[in-house]
């Protein structure tokens, strides 16, 4: 890497990892290729040469992360992975500047991805900078729905973009945060697209961080269980970071039991 140490003094990354997902429990330990799944992805941030914590409520996933950085180990019952991270950062910071907040799930995510991520957040002036990934769509009898009638329109995303399970963002010119969803946004009445899949990784200030928590839990956020709806419901900007070095080329991430089989073949 090209930055001197006292910069990457600067950045803190924390894992937040939860035992019992509520969509698959257990799954940062399911075993893929050998090791836990949240091994695959601790290991791969080695080279980053950034101060790593791994915030968990278990034990045991703590016994397997201490080998690759610090530990914040705490049964406090938090709403969401940035809460969490919040209190390992109150409990472990070390007056960081920005805190990246790396969703355990994103298994997949290539360590350029995450060095995108560190170095636009150095450059950006908002309260929160996450990345996403552009996917074009394109008409196939897979990919389309028969028009019901002369005013329907057609459903031509990929089955990425209709998945529940993958978040998608749409932004402005200045690439600010209009909303997030797990449906398909913008909804394609025309096919062309792209649609931005949105990526678990979220870089805060310090201040902005801490600050979250103490954000109401807001009705969108409930609605679609998405925590970053908490801050654009408050009025936060959120600033989008384009991966376009990835178009059409999501990673694997593992929300959902369905996620494995990808999963392995990817890793």
């Amino acid at each position: 890497m090209s930055d001197r140490p006292s910069d990457r003094d600067e950045v803190l990354l924390v894992v937040p990892v939860r035992l019992d997902s509520r969509r698959f429990p257990g799954k940062a330990l399911v075993e893929l290729n050998g090791e836990a799944a949240i091994e695959h992805l601790l290991r791969k941030l080695a080279p980053l040469h950034a101060r790593l914590i791994t915030a968990t409520d278990s034990p045991q996933i703590a016994q397997l992360a201490e080998r690759y950085g610090e530990i914040y180990l705490s049964d406090e019952h938090f709403l969401c992975g940035s809460e969490r991270v919040a209190a390992a950062y109150a409990a472990m910071g070390r007056g960081e500047q920005w805190v990246i907040d790396l969703q355990g799930d994103e298994i997949g995510i290539p360590i350029e991805a995450i060095e995108s991520v560190i170095q636009a957040r150095k450059r950006s002036a908002s309260k929160i900078l996450t990345p996403c990934i552009p996917m074009t769509g394109s008409l196939s009898s897979t990919d389309r729905m028969e028009k019901q009638n002369d005013n329907d329109g057609i459903d031509c995303e990929l089955n990425t973009i209709r998945s529940l399970h993958k978040v998608k963002v749409v932004f402005d010119a200045a690439r600010r945060a209009l909303y997030f969803s797990r449906s398909p946004i913008p909804y394609p009445f025309v096919c062309d697209g792209p649609w931005y899949l949105h990526v678990g990784v979220f870089a805060y200030t310090a201040a902005s961080l801490l600050a979250f928590p103490s954000l109401p839990p807001s009705k969108l956020e409930q609605r679609e269980s998405l925590e970053q709806l908490r801050a654009l419901e408050a009025g936060w900007h959120i600033e989008m970071l384009p991966l376009d070095g990835w178009t059409n080329r999501p990673w694997p991430s593992l929300n959902v039991p369905s996620d494995l089989a990808e999963a392995l073949a990817f890793l």
